[in-house]
């Protein structure tokens, strides 16, 4: 069931889990934690604009929230008129036009196309809005014991120059600060001639030498 929030005191510290943050819209889902163990709640939505963030230069669009983070936060209802516009809506995929359908329906699926892709920028789906399942949202939002929200950044690697050519790779995303191991330098199994000339030369002294205390 969702939570009653006729019920609630405004100010009342709940807590709960992060259970999935998007960082492209900037917000995600989180379950209430309930001392009834026959009991799960709905989930309830929260924003970034309502995490109280570390101090610090974050860029917010590389942020990542660790999914069961367990957190304190308070209630509020959701006005869908002014947030989380893109939460109640699925996608649709658009069927392609069949060739036969002739000019009439091209051209008055027209319209259409030209809404989808000024919405999309693209002709193969489109949104419907559907009935809002979760109607509270989460605010003021610190890590259990803290006062704050641990985040943590998501980092790339830097452009690097190959061969004259510019190239930029991308290391796998790392969320630690560790320090990635530097490759062993394998040794090559063919080795100069001159090289394999001088050991085979101490090698043969060496026999020379032995042959010669073996004689006295």
């Amino acid at each position: 069931p969702e939570y009653d929030m006729a019920t609630y005191t405004k100010g009342t510290l709940l807590t709960g889990y992060i259970t999935h943050y998007n960082s492209t819209p900037k917000f995600g889902n989180i379950e209430i934690e309930t001392m009834d163990s026959n009991t799960r709640y709905r989930k309830v939505l929260f924003k970034l604009d309502d995490c109280a963030l570390p101090s610090g230069n974050l860029d917010l669009e590389r942020l990542f929230i660790r999914d069961g983070t367990k957190i304190q936060f308070e209630l509020d209802h959701v006005d869908y008129d002014t947030e989380f516009e893109t939460v109640n809506r699925r996608r649709i995929w658009d069927k392609p036009a069949s060739s036969a359908e002739g000019e009439s329906d091209s051209s008055s699926s027209s319209g259409q196309e030209e809404e989808h892709t000024s919405e999309d920028g693209d002709h193969g789906f489109h949104y419907e809005d559907v009935e809002p399942l979760m109607h509270i949202k989460a605010i003021n939002i610190v890590s259990d014991g803290l006062d704050f929200l641990e985040v943590s950044e998501m980092h790339t690697a830097p452009p690097i120059n190959t061969d004259g050519m510019s190239q930029t790779t991308t290391r796998p995303q790392s969320f630690g600060q560790g320090t990635p191991q530097q490759p062993r330098l394998q040794l090559d199994e063919h080795e100069e001639p001159s090289k394999r000339s001088d050991a085979d030369s101490e090698e043969s002294l060496f026999d020379e030498d032995s042959s010669e205390q073996v004689k006295f």
